[in-house]
């Protein structure tokens, strides 16, 4: 009987502990460096390559990525003196694609619109979520290529949301799994995402992959000058 009831106690004691969602938040924040430290970071500008396939079928494009406050992204994807351009300016989404042919700036559909800001927040989704308008759940545990890992979903909005993997150890986010209306059908995108250094006093992520393509930073440098014309639509030219 003293048995049992020591196990009883031990267990209810498991139960009473568990963490919650609120309670992996707060140690991802702190395991990435803390929030000061990611509000003193107005800006980062990342460098390196995307490469599309493996091995011999591997193809390589310079990449930069600016980012700045409060939801402005560029991305430059460059290829044989081809730049391919995916750009939002806090409301609009935009491309330059001329791998397809378009070399003329073209505006994205409201569905990439709401995914490029949501990309572009350089707090992430956990980080004042409820100011923001999202939900937050815990799920448990779910294996990650052999990490168990915590599970967290983000509701963005009535349709769309973000899961995030956390380490159990590090609580840093090992994965990512995005689901999201575009053009009236689901789509569900993974992003496996490691490699992780201190950038201004926060840890960054320097490897993602997902669907084939892998994206792996050199530097990612906080604060430096931006040009915020760089985000907006290009005007037409004057005739």
């Amino acid at each position: 009987m003293r048995l049992l009831a020591a196990a009883l106690a031990l267990t209810i004691s498991g139960l009473s502990h568990a963490i919650t969602a609120e309670e992996l938040i707060t140690k991802n924040i702190e395991s990435h460096g803390g929030l000061a430290a990611l509000k003193a970071i107005g800006s980062t500008t990342a460098t390196g390559k995307m490469t599309f396939g493996s091995g011999d079928f591997s193809l390589d494009l310079a990449l930069k990525v600016v980012q700045s406050r409060p939801s402005n992204s560029r991305m430059e994807a460059t290829f044989q003196g081809m730049t391919m351009v995916n750009a939002f300016d806090g409301k609009d989404s935009w491309t330059i694609s001329p791998f397809q042919g378009r070399v003329d700036p073209q505006r994205n559909s409201s569905d990439e619109a709401k995914m490029a800001k949501i990309n572009a927040d350089l707090d992430g989704q956990l980080v004042d979520y409820k100011a923001k308008g999202y939900t937050v759940e815990y799920l448990g545990m779910e294996d990650v290529d052999g990490t168990n890992a915590h599970k967290l979903r983000v509701k963005l909005n009535a349709t769309d949301s973000r899961t995030f993997y956390l380490d159990p150890d590090y609580f840093l986010e090992i994965r990512l799994e995005d689901r999201f209306q575009m053009r009236g059908a689901e789509m569900v995108v993974k992003t496996d995402v490691g490699d992780y250094e201190k950038v201004n006093g926060w840890f960054m992520p320097f490897y993602s992959e997902s669907q084939g393509q892998k994206i792996s930073f050199d530097t990612i440098v906080a604060n430096s000058k931006i040009d915020a014309g760089q985000f907006a639509f290009p005007a037409a030219p004057k005739k």
